[in-house]
C-alpha cells in the first residue's frame, strides 16, 4: 500500500503528458472515480480536455494556494474539484473594503467562526473595527513575517489570531535604541571636548612657561650689560654710556657728551641695539632720579 502512494501516474490531456502522484490527482473526484482501487499505474490515462486549462488544474491540486483564475472554475467543476479556497471574500471594515481568499482570512478564528462552511462569497462581510489597524491585520494574515506593531496586539486578540508576542514589531524599541545611540555619541563628544580643553590648557601652560623663560633671559642680559657698564667705568674710567669710548674725568662715570643724560639701559634686541632712558639728570651723574638705585 505504501508502495502504491509513491508511484507516479501519467495523464495525457489534449495531447500533453502530465506526471504526478496518485494521492495528488485523486483530490479530483473525476480521477478518484476513474482510478478507484487501481494499482496498475503503468498505462497512460487519456482525457479529452484543454491542456492549457489543465496546467492550472494540476497546479491547484498540487498547491491549493495557487492563484487559480476564477473565469475557469467550470474546469474545476468538470474534474469534481472543490474550489471554495480560491473564492475571494470582501470585508467591509469601518467603511473600507478588503478582498482576500477564504484560507487567508480564516487564519483568524473570528472569521473562521463567522464563515464556517460558507462557500458563497457574494455578500460583503461588515466588521465594526478600525480599518487602519485592519491594514496590519490582513498583511499579517497574508504574511506572518509582516512587521506587525506590538502596540496593536490587542487587535490580533480580537480577531482570535495566534501570534508570538516576542516576534512582533516594537517601534518603541527602535526609538529607545536610537536614543541610547545618541546618548553614547554625546558622551563621547563630551569626553573629547574635555580632553581637548585639557590639552589646550597644557599647551597654553607650556607656551606661557616658554615666554616667562624668554623674559627671564632678557632680564639677565640687561643685568649683565649694566654690570658690564659699571665694571668698564671702574676698570678703565671711560664713559659708562654703552658705545661711547670717551674718557671720563677723574671720579666721574660719564663723559662730557653724556653727562646730563640717564644711561640706564631699558631694552636690548638680539642684534645688539640698546635703548637708553635719556631722562635729564644731574651733571656727571650716571642715572636719573628714577634709576638712581639701579
Amino acid at each position: 500500500m505504501i508502495y502504491i502512494t509513491i508511484m507516479s501516474i501519467k495523464i495525457n490531456v489534449g495531447g500533453k503528458i502530465y506526471e504526478t502522484l496518485k494521492p495528488t490527482i485523486c483530490k479530483s473526484g473525476y480521477f478518484k472515480n476513474l482510478l478507484g482501487d487501481c494499482t496498475d499505474l503503468s498505462e497512460i490515462i487519456f482525457v479529452n480536455r484543454s491542456s492549457k486549462l489543465f496546467d492550472h488544474v494540476i497546479a491547484y491540486l498540487t498547491d491549493d494556494q495557487h492563484p487559480y483564475p476564477k473565469k475557469y472554475t467550470y474546469e474545476l467543476d468538470f474534474y469534481l474539484i472543490k474550489y471554495d479556497t480560491i473564492m475571494s471574500f470582501k470585508i467591509n471594515v469601518d467603511g473600507k473594503i478588503f478582498e482576500t481568499f477564504k484560507p487567508t482570512i480564516c487564519k483568524a478564528g473570528y472569521f473562521q467562526n463567522l464563515l464556517g462552511d460558507c462557500v458563497d462569497p457574494s455578500e460583503i462581510i461588515f466588521v465594526n473595527r478600525s480599518s487602519k489597524l485592519f491594514d496590519h491585520v490582513i498583511a499579517y494574515l497574508t504574511d506572518d513575517l509582516h512587521p506587525y506593531p506590538k502596540k496593536y496586539a490587542y487587535e490580533l486578540d480580537f480577531y482570535l489570531i495566534n501570534y508570538d508576542k516576542d516576534k512582533l514589531y516594537d517601534d518603541n524599541h527602535e526609538i529607545k535604541s536610537e536614543i541610547n545611540k545618541i546618548k553614547n555619541e554625546l558622551n563621547l563628544l563630551e569626553h573629547n571636548v574635555i580632553q581637548g580643553i585639557q590639552t589646550l590648557e597644557d599647551n597654553t601652560s607650556n607656551e606661557s612657561q616658554k615666554l616667562n623663560n624668554k623674559i627671564d633671559r632678557i632680564r639677565e642680559r640687561l643685568e649683565k650689560i649694566n654690570m658690564g657698564i659699571r665694571t668698564s667705568i671702574q676698570d678703565k674710567q671711560i664713559c659708562s654710556r654703552s658705545g661711547c669710548d670717551n674718557e671720563c674725568q677723574t671720579d666721574y662715570y660719564i663723559c662730557d657728551d653724556h653727562c646730563r643724560r640717564c644711561s640706564k639701559v631699558l631694552d636690548t634686541s638680539f642684534d645688539g641695539e640698546l635703548e637708553f632712558c635719556d631722562n635729564d639728570c644731574s651733571e656727571y651723574e650716571m642715572y636719573c632720579e628714577y634709576h638712581t638705585d639701579s
